[in-house]
């Protein structure tokens, strides 16, 4: 994505075909964020069984 978007601060919009196509990226990007973390504190809850 910051290939597509680069992470700059600008006040400039996005055209709305790039502003969707991003939605979509941060929307999976946020749900394997999201079960990365549930990974991780499995794993963690499990350390601590031992």
């Amino acid at each position: 994505m910051s290939v597509i978007v680069p992470f700059e601060r600008s006040l400039a919009m996005l055209p709305p075909a790039l502003c969707a196509a991003s939605a979509v990226q941060l929307e999976a990007a946020k749900e394997f964020e999201a079960a990365a973390i549930g990974y991780l504190e499995q794993a963690i809850m499990n350390l601590k069984e031992k």
